[in-house]
């Protein structure tokens, strides 16, 4: 998975949280995500995000929370965003959280454990081959669960055949 806003704005400071090292070892180590989810949710404010699907015409959401690029169906340690996603299909899924207050957030993101956040309006899974993300400013953006840095726009495309990995015996 790569994302853009409140998703990414988690996993980065969960990266730099002196207190996760911690945690981990006393085996709480979700337990940072939750009280840095629940800071950023505080502060965080919805921005206006571009997405382009395959090269056609791009769609603009105006109030956005998050959006993310998945090829699986679970990220973030156990959130089912894209329910329907498959690594087989050559298809990547785009979540889109938009336009929807902080209240109905709250009940958005654990009802994404057992992926029923979909049936939320404001809540749109799109798919396609290829994504291009642009942002009205800079955001936070995750790759694969790692910090992607701070950034106005990004892309990502499927490849059309797997990749072939050699793996040594030993």
């Amino acid at each position: 998975s790569a994302g853009v806003g409140y998703d990414a704005a988690i996993f980065q400071e969960v990266l730099i949280t002196p207190g996760k090292k911690f945690l981990n070892r006393l085996h709480m180590g979700k337990l940072i995500y939750l009280m840095v989810a629940l800071k950023q949710f505080l502060f965080l404010t919805p921005s206006p995000v571009t997405i382009t699907l395959d090269g056609n015409k791009p769609q603009t959401f105006s109030r956005t929370w998050f959006a993310a690029v998945m090829n699986q169906k679970y990220e973030g340690g156990g959130f089912k965003f894209c329910p329907d996603a498959s690594p087989e299909d050559g298809l990547l899924d785009v979540i889109v959280i938009e336009g929807i207050s902080k209240l109905k957030m709250l009940f958005c993101l654990p009802s994404a454990l057992w992926g029923k956040h979909t049936r939320i309006r404001g809540v749109q899974i799109l798919q396609c081959r290829n994504v291009h993300i642009t942002s009205a400013h800079s955001l936070p953006v995750h790759k694969d669960g790692e910090s992607g840095g701070i950034q106005r726009e990004f892309s990502v495309t499927i490849e059309k055949k797997p990749l072939k990995i050699i793996i040594p015996f030993l």
